[in-house]
């Protein structure tokens, strides 16, 4: 059972200004969020993101209630980063 709260990832995707083949990797990042996209990434053990595919098995997602950080954190994430690596002494 997973102590709350439990903190949610976002997992973006994006396209390349420069694509060589801009709509091709528009039908990519479609076809990546359908739910059948969705479907093969839980094939490859993943955990879907999409809420109506659930993960394989489902018990990994059951009775979590996501929270998600809020927009002021990525507003100053450089302070963060900053002193993250204060903290942690990270190089």
């Amino acid at each position: 059972m997973a102590l709350d709260p439990v903190f949610a990832n976002t997992h973006p995707t994006g396209l390349s200004a420069k694509a060589p083949h801009p709509n091709a990797g528009k039908l990519f990042l479609d076809f990546i969020l359908s739910k059948k996209g969705q479907e093969i990434i839980r094939s490859l053990k993943r955990i879907p993101d999409r809420m109506d595919t659930p993960p394989d098995p489902p018990r990994l997602i059951e009775g979590i209630k996501p929270v998600f950080t809020s927009p002021e954190v990525y507003e100053n994430f450089d302070r963060y980063v900053k002193l993250f690596s204060e903290i942690f002494q990270a190089k």
